[in-house]
């Protein structure tokens, strides 16, 4: 059985002995409230008691991958996609840059929209992610984005090499973002499925 059939078996069990203590007490500390009131806002409590444990149909809020997130950046082309999860059926509307491209999720709960960031200013932007609810991504910035990969020596660090203080303080640049993709082989993929 699961957990919430067993809570559910328990109130079933349970209500009967639970049900009349619950009453004194509420009458008890209700004495000085009006008859007709009391009932009302018993009536109301009750009432709200048994719908919370009525099944709802789960919610699903419009999600998207952890690639899209604060200070990232998008590169400067004509067909930025920008992809995520929501209910199936639900509109998902993007904003960034001024520009304003709206979808619908597929059966699976899939969508995916091209935003044209051509002629776009570096930034930094907000992007929203309107569906369900609202996600908001700051501080993104457009321009190029470069993908690295290779050998452990694209991971050696900065403060590791020869003059790293000079050069680290000659290296402030607010537009330039890094985004580390975690490492995992193919047997640790095939455990998180």
């Amino acid at each position: 059985m699961m957990p919430c059939q067993n809570f559910f078996q328990f109130c079933r069990n349970e209500a009967h002995v639970l049900a009349p203590r619950l009453q004194r007490q509420y009458t008890e500390g209700m004495k000085h409230v009006n008859h007709p009131v009391r009932t009302a806002i018993f009536v109301a409590l009750a009432l709200g008691c048994i719908l919370s444990l009525v099944p709802r149909p789960l919610q699903a809020d419009v999600h998207l991958p952890s690639i899209f997130s604060d200070h990232m950046v998008l590169a400067r082309t004509e067909a930025v996609p920008v992809w995520g999860k929501a209910n199936p059926g639900e509109r998902v509307g993007v904003t960034l840059a001024g520009h304003t491209v709206e979808t619908v999720a597929d059966a699976d709960g899939r969508w995916r929209v091209d935003v044209n960031l051509q002629n776009c200013g570096p930034g930094p932007f907000e992007m929203r992610v309107n569906g369900g609810n609202r996600i908001t991504i700051h501080d993104a910035v457009v321009g190029d984005v470069w993908l690295a990969s290779g050998q452990s020596n694209m991971e050696h660090l900065l403060r590791a090499t020869a003059d790293a203080d000079r050069e680290i303080a000659n290296s402030a640049n607010p537009l330039l973002r890094q985004f580390s993709v975690e490492k995992a082989g193919a047997a640790a993929r095939r455990r998180k499925r």
